[in-house]
């Protein structure tokens, strides 16, 4: 169920299993990108609701793979960031 922090082993058990998470086939609009434990998942879409939805069919796809894995990823930790170029009307930076 994971490996305690500073474990020799760890890295490299992570590693292997880690690589079956980053080379499952996501939709050709959403990559993941990993580094050291962290997973960036990255989805567009031509308007949000676009981008949402091809990130909650991507989502509950690694959400099976976390189940078949016997893992989990912290939802305390985990956080949503929207970019797109649409302005709002004020001038907030």
């Amino acid at each position: 169920m994971g490996y305690p922090q500073g474990s020799c082993s760890g890295p490299g058990f992570w590693n292997v299993l880690y690589n079956s998470l980053l080379n499952m086939d996501f939709s050709h609009r959403t990559r993941a990108i990993a580094f050291a434990d962290d997973l960036l998942v990255l989805t567009q879409g031509k308007s949000a609701l676009d981008a949402e939805n091809y990130a909650n069919q991507d989502l509950k796809e690694i959400e099976n793979w976390t189940r078949e894995n016997k893992m989990h990823f912290n939802e305390n930790k985990s956080n949503v960031l929207l970019v797109t170029t649409k302005t709002s009307g004020d001038n907030r930076t």
